[in-house]
């Protein structure tokens, strides 16, 4: 192939990389530290059931993500309300 054309795809690829891991850094902080509150240690745990979840046991993202929101919304509403 063209290497000049693979190197800028590498490049491009290293910075969408780069770009998604600084999201989920950014969105994790405010997520697990809400604010001036402590731990949300729900959070934490949904997001480590759906971690869990999608490397071992292969579930489908389309149903990860739904069901990690109900589950914070139901805890939201009738747990922490």
């Amino acid at each position: 192939g063209n290497i000049r054309l693979g190197s800028a795809l590498s490049a491009i690829t290293a910075a969408v990389v780069g770009v998604v891991l600084n999201l989920a850094v950014y969105f994790g902080r405010y997520v697990f530290f809400p604010g001036t509150a402590p731990f949300d240690l729900m959070a934490f745990a949904i997001a480590t059931v759906a971690f869990v979840g999608l490397l071992k046991f292969d579930w489908d993202v389309v149903y990860v993500v739904p069901g990690g929101a109900g589950a914070g919304l139901v805890y939201k509403l009738l747990i922490a309300a």
